[in-house]
């Protein structure tokens, strides 16, 4: 249908443009966790594994709400993952009419809503790994966008040595770098992960339409479950000649073996079946013939195989030890919340990786640091980036607030760790040369890289006259750019670690 699919483009252009705003500076009113807004799973697994309703995400009840009413029109109207995957159908796989398919399995995603919910009772929130909104912004930002500027860049860069097409080229390249592409190309750890994760959804659709819709994904089965009984609804007609055609071309397989029933929690609203029926004896709205017909088949044993298996994985999740080493070097954003509480809201939808990666570049995914509950959290690699000292952005963004939005001057002023001095590694500690490229890049308007000349005896040269840095602890706020510009190859001689951090907690003062 026409009106669907220019809902799902105009929807998933607003998804696109709203992550390519996500960069530093933002400037202008818009919202650019928008569509966490209005994701339900998100809402309440997120509220419910944190103990504390998160209000941000209010807006998510009526649109979960109106499911009662239009049915599962999330999924076939503004999901930007449906419209994706519907998208690469297009080109994966030839739309024909295919055999009657098979309903089995299709219970699967409603187990799967089961076992997250019941982790989430015990604050452990593996529903990140499965929300749709999520795994695409975390696709985007570590997979496709990386991609698209690479390339972009590569083929405009290498047009630029042709002499007929090198003013356009650069012209080109430097305005599309004022919106679309980053500065430098954006690199990021553990994104392999991410992208087989990614393409698997994808390429799947060239076997079997809507896979991950149908037998995967839990925000789905969450708007099912108030499907069943929805007012708006497939209509069939006394026309109806049994053909079949409508049963073939549902990609959602909502069309029982009579063509007059239809699952409502399984629809989509796509309207496909009224294009192909060639009596047009289908209709879709609240008054007419309309028969239900249902697949959800949940009964007790797997919704309690299920609900074990939730709260097993929380239980794995809650022993597993914390190498206490690595977990020193796992630093988090300013304003991030305590850390037990950060892991329970923080969904890993890397809002604040893709932002930070437009400033210093600070924010990766970790892998089990701190835990395997606190498996692919955004933390700070600081031989890679730094968090930039006029930026702010990772609070602006995150859509829980397990990163809390601070205004630039508090957040100067907070201190994500603390640098110390590796002195068998530094210059001029080690081998009694001047080295002053950490002091020189310290924002701070005191530095907190300060200079003691000493006389030192250095090995092979004797005593010699040198500026040894040192760090004052009570105005470095953990920025990493020291260790950033390090020019020691390899670990450098200047290192973050949390040691007093600054967390937010909602006191007096916030912290």
């Amino acid at each position: 249908m026409t009106l669907r699919r220019a809902s799902q483009l105009l929807l998933l252009f607003l998804f696109l443009f709203l992550f390519l705003y996500s960069k530093y500076p933002i400037k202008g009113p818009y919202t650019v966790d928008l569509f966490f807004k209005i994701d339900p799973l998100v809402a309440l697994l997120a509220s419910l594994a944190a103990r504390d309703w998160i209000s941000d995400l209010t807006w998510a009840l009526p649109v979960l709400g109106l499911a009662i009413i239009l049915g599962r029109f999330f999924c076939g109207w503004i999901c930007p993952l449906g419209a994706t995957i519907d998208i690469s159908r297009r080109y994966l796989r030839k739309r024909k009419l295919s055999p009657k398919p098979s309903r089995r399995g299709m219970w699967f995603k409603y187990t799967v809503l089961v076992f997250l919910a019941v982790a989430a009772m015990f604050s452990v929130g593996f529903f990140w790994f499965f929300d749709p909104i999520s795994l695409l912004l975390r696709s985007m930002t570590l997979f496709i966008y990386p991609i698209f500027a690479f390339g972009t860049s590569s083929l405009l860069d290498t047009a630029s040595y042709i002499p007929v097409l090198e003013d356009p080229a650069l012209d080109l390249l430097d305005w599309l770098k004022t919106w679309a592409l980053p500065v430098h190309d954006p690199l990021f750890l553990k994104s392999l992960l991410v992208a087989l994760i990614f393409l698997s959804i994808i390429i799947v659709e060239r076997y079997s339409s809507r896979f991950w819709c149908r037998f995967v994904c839990p925000l789905g089965a969450l708007f099912g479950l108030f499907s069943g009984k929805s007012l708006l609804r497939r209509r069939v007609s006394e026309d109806c000649n049994e053909c079949g055609k409508c049963q073939r071309s549902c990609r959602m397989m909502a069309i029982a073996a009579d063509p007059v029933k239809t699952c409502n929690s399984e629809c989509i609203l796509c309207m496909d079946c009224a294009e192909v029926c060639p009596e047009n004896a289908i209709s879709y709205g609240f008054r007419g013939r309309a028969e239900s017909d249902t697949v959800l088949d949940l009964p007790r044993r797997r919704l309690i195989f299920s609900s074990l298996a939730g709260l097993v994985g929380a239980g794995a999740m809650g022993v597993a030890v914390v190498d206490r080493a690595r977990a020193s070097r796992a630093i988090r954003p300013p304003g991030a919340l305590l850390e037990d509480e950060f892991i329970d809201k923080c969904i890993r939808c890397y809002a604040c990786v893709r932002a930070c990666s437009t400033s210093g570049d600070c924010l990766h995914p970790t892998l089990a640091e701190t835990g395997i509950e606190g498996l692919l959290t955004p933390a700070a690699s600081m031989r890679i980036g730094y968090c930039e000292y006029n930026c702010n952005l990772c609070g602006t963004v995150c859509p829980t607030g397990a990163i809390h939005e601070l205004d630039m001057e508090d957040k100067k002023k907070r201190r994500m760790g603390l640098a110390d001095f590796d002195r068998n590694r530094c210059i001029p500690w080690a081998s009694g040369d001047d080295c002053i490229v950490c002091e020189e890049h310290c924002p701070l308007p005191d530095k907190a890289i300060k200079f003691e000349s000493r006389e030192i005896n250095v090995v092979g040269k004797g005593p010699k006259l040198v500026k040894l840095p040192y760090v004052r602890r009570d105005l470095c706020t953990g920025c990493g750019i020291c260790e950033t510009k390090c020019p020691v190859k390899g670990r450098a001689a200047i290192l973050v670690t949390r040691d007093e951090e600054e967390r937010w907690t909602g006191g007096t003062d916030g912290f």
